[in-house]
Formats: structure tokens, C-alpha cells, sequence
């Protein structure tokens, strides 16, 4: 069951002004992306940051743009730890809904390819439904996300020991030691209880046999059809980097 919480009211009559700037931003970022390690380094936090402030106008992802821009950020976040991860040459990464296909080059270990990354770019790809790319993150070894020099408290690696997650019983482990570091005392039985719900709803979604991108956010995203089934359809073929042997 799918439980939705209203927000409170943002204004955003000036909400094409103010997203003007970002838009443009991002653009830049993923225009150098291939070519400029600055780029890469700022471009999940660029496409992320553009999801969010679509959703000032579209909390629900409803649209194409707000939903086209959540996926841009998973297959950017997915796309950097795959070309970290890569010994040679260079990785296809599809960008967006435009038949776009950057070719990041094998990185190995860099100061933005720490844990912290590494979780947001794992949460896109569980929202996303992206089976592949989840997997294909879960592989990625903790002394490799270590390598970035970033420091963090030592229950974010901890909490991300596992190759994968396979059902949820297993997220339920993984939760409950991030949780207890997220909530008060007197409340971590409550938050824990809340994650373990939210856990099992994703590990559910993602062992159910649906793997259409339009299930990312809820539902068939509105206003450009076709766009939209390019886009499934193309990024399938770049979903995951194959891996030696596969």
C-alpha cells in the first residue's frame, strides 16, 4: 500500500525564472562531462539538484520533465561509479531522453566517488527500479569507495558491506544500523520500524518482475509519449556495463 503525505505549500509562479539558471548549469556540466573531470565531479549533484527543484511545480513526478530528470540522475550516479570501476577505455553512459550516449573514460578511484555518493546513486537506482544498476552498484567494493580519501562515520560503509540485497529480511540488517545513528534514542525503535516498512516495500518492488522505467516514480510519465518509449527502450541496451565473463 502506497501511502502519500502532502506537503506544505511552496511558491512557484516564479518557478521558471528561478529554474532558468539551473537548467542551464546542468546542461554545462553534462555537455563537458565526458572530457572534464570538474564536470564529473560536480554532475550528480548537478542532476540531482535539478530533479528536486522540478519537483516545485511537480512533487509527484507526474510530467516528463520532473520524471526525466530523476532518471537523468540515476544514470549519472550510475554511470560515474561504472567508469570508476572500469579498468580501461571508456563506458557508455546514456544521458538522458535525447538518444544521447556519453563515454565517460575509466576514472578508477576519485575524491567524488566516495560512500556518500555512492548511497545516493544506490537510492536512484532503487526508486528507479533499475534491477541492473542496483546490482551492478552493489558490486562496487567498499575499499574502492574508501579510496576517494572522503571521510565519513564508519556505519556508511558498515551499512553497505552487502554485494546486494536479495530480500528483506537482509534490507532489515542494513537499515537497522544506519537508523540507529538517524534517530534520537527514544525514537529509534520508531524510525527503525519506519525504514524496515519503506525496505520492504522497495526489496519487494525491486524482486517483482517489473522493470518498466515508467513505474521510477509511480506512473507512465505525462506529455511525451514517445520520448518516453525511446528512452526505455534505448536505455535497456546501456542499462549495465557488462562484467568480465558476462
Amino acid at each position: 500500500m502506497v501511502t502519500r503525505i502532502p506537503r506544505h505549500e511552496f511558491r512557484a509562479d516564479n518557478a521558471a525564472e528561478l529554474m532558468a539558471p539551473i537548467i542551464k548549469s546542468t546542461k554545462d556540466v553534462l555537455d563537458h562531462v565526458e572530457t572534464s573531470e570538474d564536470d564529473r565531479y560536480d554532475a550528480l549533484s548537478a542532476t540531482l539538484t535539478l530533479a528536486k527543484w522540478r519537483c516545485l511545480t511537480d512533487p509527484t513526478a507526474g510530467e516528463f520533465p520532473a520524471w526525466e530528470s530523476w532518471v537523468t540522475a540515476m544514470q549519472i550516479g550510475c554511470g560515474l561509479f561504472a567508469a570508476g570501476t572500469a579498468t580501461e577505455g571508456t563506458v557508455p553512459c546514456r544521458v538522458g531522453s535525447t538518444g544521447e550516449v556519453k563515454h565517460l573514460p575509466a576514472t578508477g578511484p576519485q575524491d567524488y566517488l566516495h560512500a556518500g555518493n555512492w548511497l545516493t546513486s544506490f537510492y536512484l537506482a532503487v526508486i528507479c527500479r533499475e534491477n541492473d544498476r542496483v546490482n551492478q552498484l552493489a558490486q562496487v567494493p567498499i575499499s574502492f569507495r574508501r579510496e576517494s580519501g572522503a571521510e565519513f562515520d564508519e556505519y556508511i560503509p558498515s551499512s553497505m558491506s552487502a554485494r546486494f540485497v536479495p530480500n528483506a529480511s537482509e534490507a532489515y540488517a542494513l537499515v537497522s544500523t544506519v537508523s540507529r545513528h538517524h534517530f534520537p534514542t527514544g525514537n529509534a525503535e520508531a524510525g527503525l520500524a519506519v525504514l524496515q516498512r519503506n525496505a520492504q516495500e522497495e526489496i519487494e518492488g525491486l524482486e517483482a518482475d517489473s522493470t518498466s522505467l515508467g513505474d521510477a516514480l509511480g506512473t507512465r510519465p505525462v506529455g511525451d509519449s514517445k520520448r518516453f518509449d525511446q528512452l526505455w527502450h534505448d536505455d535497456q541496451v546501456l542499462a549495465v556495463r557488462p562484467r568480465p565473463g558476462h
